[in-house]
């Protein structure tokens, strides 16, 4: 199934960058179109889980923005930038599923950047489809350290990284009465990710860790899905947006550091377990 879908994102990326045949001007315009600003915030469920390890859960609150516009003239076959950004924070409880006790109310933080390129493939009077791709970044802070378990364990800050090449479409109709309805869905390509474990955040009077943790992570995908209702005002446009966002990623390398067990040294290796994350809510926005 991951061979398909990597298969898929290759084959719309050749599409966004080779399709001579789509060089013909639209002249609608979509339900959706593209505006200079956006500004957003949004509310969510966040859950992340390493399968038989841990899992941590909360909610999140998050702002965003962006900037769009169309090229005046196709450069090849692109006719449409974007650039987005988004930052959100929360509280998540930790959960060990291997016997360490659990921490409430975990400070967890995200920022999030996308540079994207875009071909509109159709266009008509009451709609419109585009298919765009590009590159994001994404840094997760999941800030553990100084925290104690419900069994007595120390827990440590966790500094997550990817980077990915998503590959989307969205899809626009007919507005009625100011209103419009459209859509979203994407396939994130996954590129790298890097994983930072401040071990050395847990020493005790048992445990001490000679160093902190970085894991390389090479192997994952993404996905995206959200709905979009729009309501036409004086000025600006109101957008309320349900949205679905997963990451699956595969086990890291291997990083190898020095253990003291009650002053003993012990050499050790750790892997960042394979694990997923999904994150559900509602974004409300404003274009300008």
């Amino acid at each position: 199934m991951r061979q398909l879908l990597i298969r898929a994102a290759k084959t719309l990326a050749c599409a966004l960058c080779l399709q001579p045949l789509l060089h013909t001007p639209l002249q609608a315009a979509p339900l959706l179109p593209v505006v200079p600003f956006e500004i957003g915030t949004d509310l969510s469920h966040y859950s992340y889980e390493e399968p038989g390890v841990m899992k941590t859960s909360g909610t999140m609150i998050g702002l965003s923005g962006a900037a769009s516009f169309d090229a005046p003239r196709s450069i090849g076959v692109i006719n449409t930038f974007r650039i987005e950004a988004a930052a959100s924070q929360g509280s998540v409880d930790y959960t060990s599923l291997g016997g360490t006790g659990t921490i409430q109310d975990v400070h967890d933080s995200m920022i999030e950047a996308r540079a994207l390129v875009g071909k509109k493939l159709h266009g008509a009077a009451n709609s419109s489809l585009t298919l765009f791709s590009g590159y994001g970044y994404r840094h997760l802070n999941d800030n553990g350290g100084g925290r104690v378990s419900s069994e007595g364990n120390p827990g440590y800050d966790r500094e997550s990284r990817y980077s990915y090449l998503p590959i989307a479409l969205e899809l626009s109709s007919l507005r009625t009465f100011g209103w419009g309805v459209g859509g979203m869905v994407e396939y994130d390509y996954f590129l790298s990710g890097t994983q930072h474990s401040r071990l050395t955040d847990a020493n005790n009077e048992v445990y001490t860790y000679s160093n902190n943790l970085t894991n390389q992570q090479h192997s994952g995908y993404g996905l995206r899905a959200s709905l979009k209702v729009t309501k036409k005002m004086r000025a600006s446009t109101l957008l309320f947006e349900p949205f679905l966002r997963y990451w699956n990623i595969a086990t890291s390398d291997r990083d190898t550091i020095i253990v003291y067990v009650s002053g003993v040294p012990e050499v050790r290796s750790y892997v960042e377990p394979k694990n997923s994350t999904t994150q559900y809510g509602l974004k409300v926005s404003l274009l300008f």
